[in-house]
């Protein structure tokens, strides 16, 4: 049914796209922690998305109120969205999305969960009333990767700059597949901070429109400034780039087989017991990553940093890694007392500097 409602529509959550990119990073690592459940009505795909979902909530007396909400995650019988204010359980309303096609279509449902995350944000489950047809809004994450029944496993991190987020976290979860660590960002000046500060990288992929540079400008920079990792160009079409330093091309959509073939000339191959590994390391990489963009923020809240570090500690005491488990638990102590932020962001880095000589030893428990 078509979108016809001309109403206003109310933005409450008033955060940027990045900030609202954190947030639904941080909800989907804190999900990756947690034992998966065989108890959901149906699979749900990672669906973040700022545009082009609104929700109609009707409040006791009737009138329908319009939001415009972020989305996290979307199945057959059901959406979680950030919202910008507290839904009551069982409250009746109305996701309005649009398909493949851009068409808006309607989907009753109601609330069955309101969670409180920070500020006036809240993460909702609405449960839909009748089923939807999934193929209308996610791509299918089997499509194109038939062929790879079962992808090569590689040891290694990549730097991807891609201005989409939708495109980041496909990429990511491709990444994840074969093993490969990863760090997102979609500025260039952002990609030479962080490949020149202490996080190494061994892949350097990047678009060529950025919004803050040219792709092979962001190349050109990294090869002038001494970087000789390989560096790879994401482009539309099967374009052929000459100079700039670009190692290779890759299409996008990205798609996991020529994906991989491209890694496999620069990334070892993770043995059978790295392979076991590699899932917590990933998100031990995640949880401290996303620590030291945190720490790096002047406003930074204590209790959200206070969490993310018990999180590293309990995944790094689960690995056995003892320095990193105890490096996160000092950490901790600190957030508590009257330490400067300076000191936080110093006992970040060593923090982060134990979890990449933990990884580099092939995770070996109790270093």
């Amino acid at each position: 049914m078509a979108n016809a409602d001309k109403s206003p529509v109310l933005n409450t959550l008033r955060l940027s796209d990045d900030r609202v990119a954190r947030i639904l990073d941080q909800r989907d690592a804190d999900a990756a922690a947690q034992p998966s459940s065989n108890h959901r009505r149906g699979r749900r795909h990672v669906f973040h998305r700022r545009e082009g979902l609104v929700i109609t909530v009707f409040g006791s007396d009737g009138d329908p109120i319009r939001y415009a909400v972020a989305a996290r995650n979307l199945s057959e019988t059901g959406v979680g969205f950030l919202h910008g204010a507290f839904l009551h359980h069982d409250t009746a309303c109305v996701l309005s999305i649009r398909d493949d096609e851009g068409r808006w279509v309607n989907v009753v449902g109601k609330v069955v969960r309101c969670c409180h995350l920070e500020g006036n944000v809240h993460e909702i489950g609405l449960r839909f009333m009748n089923t939807i047809d999934m193929r209308r809004f996610v791509q299918s994450e089997d499509e194109g990767e038939r062929s790879v029944i079962d992808p090569p496993r590689m040891r290694g991190r990549v730097l991807c700059v891609l201005d989409s987020y939708n495109e980041r976290r496909a990429l990511r979860v491709q990444l994840a597949r074969l093993g490969v660590g990863s760090v997102m960002t979609n500025r260039g000046a952002e990609a030479i901070a962080l490949i020149g500060g202490q996080v190494l990288f061994d892949v350097v992929m990047t678009e060529q429109d950025l919004p803050d540079m040219n792709g092979l400008d962001l190349i050109a920079q990294l090869r002038a400034d001494g970087r000789e990792q390989p560096m790879m160009l994401l482009t539309a079409t099967d374009t052929v780039v000459t100079g700039g330093g670009a190692a290779a091309v890759l299409t996008r959509p990205v798609q996991l087989e020529p994906l991989a073939a491209l890694l496999l000339q620069w990334l070892p191959l993770a043995s059978p017991a790295q392979g076991e590994s590699t899932h917590s390391q990933q998100k031990l990489n995640v949880q401290i990553t996303q620590l030291q963009a945190l720490i790096s923020d002047e406003s930074a809240d204590r209790d959200q940093l206070r969490t993310l570090c018990e999180q590293i500690a309990s995944i790094a005491a689960e690995m056995r890694c003892r320095a990193v488990s105890d490096a996160a638990e000092q950490l901790i102590r600190g957030l508590g007392g009257a330490d400067p932020v300076e000191s936080w962001r110093q006992q970040c880095d060593a923090l982060a500097q134990l979890s990449r000589e933990h990884e580099g030893d092939g995770g070996d428990g109790d270093t």
